[in-house]
């Protein structure tokens, strides 16, 4: 197995894990991940890409305010989703599509606190 299809596989298994409410806050709490993705995403395999945009878009739902933060303040994040949005399968364009308009709201939210 080349270190691409391990690496694939790994995401996958992350990905399961999402599903696990203990997984994901095991996930979300790992520093080393959210750079790890985003690199991914630009230069990962197909498989990878999706793989790694689908654990973005789980690890920023529902709670992950503080992943969502991370992918704001990292440089290389909007744009790599951004070139997703146009140029990935057409899974990853879907999900890079519902992570940029999940970052947008988040980062309006922060600009315009409610009260």
């Amino acid at each position: 197995m080349t270190r691409q299809g391990i690496t694939d596989d790994a995401l996958a298994l992350l990905a399961l894990l999402l599903g696990c409410s203990d997984g994901l806050e095991e996930i979300r709490k790992s520093r080393v991940l959210v750079p790890l993705l985003i690199d991914l995403l630009r230069f990962g395999s197909t498989k990878g890409k999706e793989n790694s945009i689908t654990l973005l878009l789980g690890l920023c739902k529902d709670g992950g305010e503080e992943v969502a933060r991370r992918l704001l303040v990292n440089p290389r994040s909007v744009p790599s989703l951004q070139s997703l949005s146009t140029n990935g399968s057409l899974k990853a364009r879907r999900k890079a599509e519902a992570l940029l308009r999940l970052l947008d709201r988040c980062c309006s939210q922060s600009h315009n606190p409610a009260g």
